[in-house]
């Protein structure tokens, strides 16, 4: 027999809006960490060592690990806001599940 369960919407609710905060901070920090690498340029240079770091052996380089970890990134916030996303809405449909039970016992 299993134990008893609790759930509390207000609580959900509160962890959506941290979550959303997770989400709004990861997406702040990628944003300044692009502006501050775009700001810089190529600094790598256009000569063949430049290029071998840029590009990497296979296409494998900076500028291709720096497109995976902004892509990751991406991902992770969008998987964050759909956390915080599906809190809220797990709340709501808590709330209304509560509010459904309590009108049978008024009638």
């Amino acid at each position: 027999m299993a134990g008893k369960v609790e759930v509390s919407p207000e609580l959900l609710r509160q962890a959506s809006a941290k979550t959303a905060n997770v989400t709004d901070r990861v997406k702040a920090v990628l944003t300044g960490l692009e502006s501050a690498i775009d700001g810089l340029g190529e600094p790598w240079g256009s000569d063949t060592y430049g290029e071998k770091f840029a590009k990497g052996e296979d296409g494998k380089g900076y500028t291709a690990a720096r497109e995976n970890l902004k892509q990751l990134t991406t991902d992770n916030a969008k998987k964050s806001d759909d956390q915080s996303n599906a809190q809220h809405d797990s709340s709501k449909v808590h709330d209304n599940t509560d509010q459904a039970s309590a009108n049978t016992f008024k009638s």
